[in-house]
C-alpha cells in the first residue's frame, strides 16, 4: 500500500510539472465569461465530511448561474443523492472512468471536453489534486478554486479563504460571498 501512495505522489508531481511547463495561458474577460456562461461544472468535495455542508450551498449556485446549464460532478456514484439535486445534471464518477493511478482516463476527459464548459467551480475546500486536474482537463475558460497551492494552470481564479478557527459552513459562506462580490464588480 505504501508503494502505491508513493507512486501516486510521484505521478501527481510529474503531472503538475508537465502541465505547468507546457501551459499557454489565454487572456479572458472575467465578466464576459461569468455573465455569458452557457455551461457550468461544479465539483463537489471529495471528503465525506464536507459533502453535506457543500450541498446546503448549491441553491446559491443555482441562482448565481441561473441562465446556465448546470452540472455537478459527484466524487462517487450518487444514486442516493440524485433526487435532492434535480436542478442539476449529474455526472457521477465511476471506477471505470479512472486509470490505474486513480486519475481520470482519456474516455472520461473526452466526455467532459465534449460538454464544452465555460466555467468550472471547485467546491472542495481541501487541496484536491483530482478536482484541480480535472478542472484543467475539462477545457473550461474560467476555472475557479480555493487558493492553496495549485494556481495556474489548474485554476485561473483562486479565492483566498482564512481558515483560522472557522467551521466549514462559514468557509462556504465566505466562498459564496466572494463570488457574489466579484459578480457585482464585473457588472459595473
Amino acid at each position: 500500500m505504501k508503494d502505491k501512495l508513493r507512486t501516486n505522489f510521484l505521478v501527481k508531481n510529474f503531472l503538475v510539472l508537465k502541465t505547468r511547463l507546457f501551459f499557454r495561458p489565454k487572456v479572458i474577460s472575467f465578466s464576459e465569461v461569468l455573465n455569458n456562461a452557457k455551461r457550468v461544472l461544479i465539483f463537489l468535495p471529495t471528503k465525506v465530511e464536507s459533502f453535506p455542508i457543500a450541498l446546503n450551498h448549491l441553491n446559491f449556485f443555482n441562482s448565481f448561474f441561473s441562465d446556465s446549464q448546470k452540472f455537478l460532478l459527484l466524487p462517487f456514484d450518487g444514486e442516493g443523492f440524485s433526487s435532492n439535486l434535480f436542478k442539476f445534471e449529474i455526472i457521477s464518477l465511476k471506477k471505470s472512468y479512472l486509470n490505474w493511478f486513480s486519475l481520470p482516463n482519456k474516455r472520461f476527459v473526452k466526455k467532459l471536453r465534449e460538454l464544452k464548459f465555460d466555467i468550472t467551480l471547485d467546491m472542495d475546500l481541501e487541496r484536491s489534486f483530482f478536482n484541480a486536474y480535472l478542472s484543467f482537463l475539462s477545457g473550461s475558460r474560467l476555472r475557479i478554486g480555493v487558493k492553496g497551492g495549485w494556481g495556474l494552470p489548474f485554476y485561473n481564479l483562486e479565492i483566498s479563504l482564512s481558515k483560522d478557527g472557522k467551521y466549514l459552513d462559514e468557509l462556504y459562506d465566505s466562498f459564496v460571498n466572494t463570488l457574489k462580490r466579484l459578480k457585482s464588480l464585473s457588472n459595473k
